[in-house]
């Protein structure tokens, strides 16, 4: 029976899973090396480089991939005909334009081995501009993208928007004792910072329609000593 089970554990990790991963505001070159061991098997205690034992993909969302920094538009794919006078560049940006899944298809491209496996384990790499895709009733996995979702100022409501700024107490945030003797210089620099805050509160407030006054008494009351 001992046996039974380890061979039916053994044939469940070298079946072909389905992974499904969401590419939105993923970087592109973070997202590849995480695709790149998804499709070889690597993170499977069966792996071995003349075994394959890798998986199929499925990507959705590839049109709301990111690039650090600038490279939209200083990153550039050259490729040549072989014709005279075939070398052609493109930049990110327009390649991404024309065809939402071909940059993140030649970053996981350009991961893979240079050998002849690399064709093999890219026909199992399935990308979607989207989230429609026809393998959701084979879908075993879901996994979150490598790079941490921040909250953009799209997603934010005017009410959270309108609570900006909020003041706090220092002590909120200093709360370790290596950092109590710099309790004194906080809080100097705390009062001297008051003033500015409440201007600041009055105009946003009176913004929306509230008076100066009304945004004063909503503030905490040991604010005003």
């Amino acid at each position: 029976m001992a046996a039974m089970n380890r061979f039916s554990d053994m044939l469940g990790m070298s079946a072909r899973q389905w992974h499904l991963v969401d590419a939105r505001h993923q970087v592109v070159g973070k997202l590849a090396i995480q695709l790149t061991l998804l499709l070889r098997g690597k993170w499977k205690p069966t792996f071995a480089r003349g075994i394959d034992v890798g998986d199929h993909v499925v990507v959705i969302n590839t049109e709301d991939v990111d690039f650090t920094r600038d490279q939209w538009q200083t990153k550039k794919y050259h490729w040549h005909t072989l014709y005279a006078g075939g070398f052609h560049t493109v930049k990110a940006k327009e390649l991404h334009r024309k065809n939402p899944t071909e940059v993140l298809y030649r970053a996981v491209y350009g991961s893979l081995p240079k050998n002849e496996t690399r064709h093999v384990f890219m026909k199992r790499l399935h990308l979607f501009p989207d989230s429609r895709h026809p393998y959701r009733e084979n879908i075993s996995f879901s996994i979150a993208g490598p790079s941490v979702q921040f909250k953009k100022l799209a997603d934010y409501t005017d009410a959270d928007i309108l609570n900006v700024p909020v003041v706090v107490e220092p002590e909120k945030f200093v709360s370790r004792p290596k950092d109590k003797a710099l309790m004194p210089q906080l809080h100097a620099q705390y009062k001297r910072n008051l003033p500015k805050t409440l201007s600041a509160w009055k105009k946003m407030k009176a913004a929306a329609g509230e008076t100066g006054e009304e945004a004063v008494d909503a503030l905490p009351q040991n604010l005003h000593e």
